[in-house]
């Protein structure tokens, strides 16, 4: 079974087909995790749920508006700044993470991440 899953759309008047989204899994804290790739993202974010779950505790408090999940920026409440060590695919990483109501999602790996591994998207 793949360590990942995709979904699609296809539009029925060009007949061209797009990726929604790509999710992948991990481990944080030797718990499973489900990551969501999101470019659009201008952080990488975790659900408050998780934070609770994994008893995390935030190293800071965010002072500046950032573009969360759905293009939304994230400005009028309150987001801590989390510290975490993560694999994904077997590959250790390090990042800090906003905790947001992204409950949807445990986990959104946003654009920090995406130049960090420097991926090539086409």
């Amino acid at each position: 079974m793949p360590n990942y899953t995709y979904q699609t759309l296809t539009s029925s008047t060009t007949n061209v087909t797009t990726i929604l989204h790509i999710t992948l899994k991990g481990e944080i804290n030797q718990r499973i995790v489900h990551y969501l790739l999101d470019c659009s993202t201008t952080a990488n974010f975790h659900s408050k749920s998780f934070v609770k779950k994994l008893n995390l505790i935030p190293t800071s408090r965010l002072n500046e508006p950032v573009r969360g999940l759905d293009n939304k920026i994230l400005s009028n409440i309150p987001l801590y700044i989390y510290h975490l060590w993560y694999t994904l695919q077997g590959i250790p990483f390090e990042n800090t993470f906003i905790g947001a109501s992204t409950d949807r999602y445990q986990v959104v790996l946003g654009l920090p991440w995406f130049c960090q591994v420097n991926s090539r998207i086409d």
